[in-house]
């Protein structure tokens, strides 16, 4: 894969406590199929490679942390070519 290039999010949020959670998808990151081709296999799966497969490909977040936003909220992501990624905030109550 290409080298990553940091790109910057900015979101407009009310000042709050969050928890803020980071979904991804990529070469390598949630890719199933990436994980099958490095198996190198006749495409026959054993239920362990399928297991494999599945904990390659969870869908769960790569990053849970909580956050304090005053007037925004900004942060600088490294990018690859196809990635993709999935900010998601839940305001916390006080």
């Amino acid at each position: 894969p290409a080298a990553a290039d940091p790109v910057e999010l900015t979101v407009c949020l009310p000042d709050g406590q969050y928890r803020l959670e980071q979904y991804a998808v990529g070469y390598g990151v949630n890719d199933c199929y990436t994980a099958f081709l490095h198996m190198n296999t006749d495409g026959t799966l054993l239920p362990k490679q399928v297991e494999f497969l599945k904990s390659k490909c969870s869908g769960e977040a790569i990053a849970s942390q909580m956050v304090s936003v005053r007037g925004g909220y900004t942060a600088v992501q490294p990018m690859r070519q196809n990635d993709l990624y999935l900010y998601v905030f839940y305001p916390v109550d006080k």
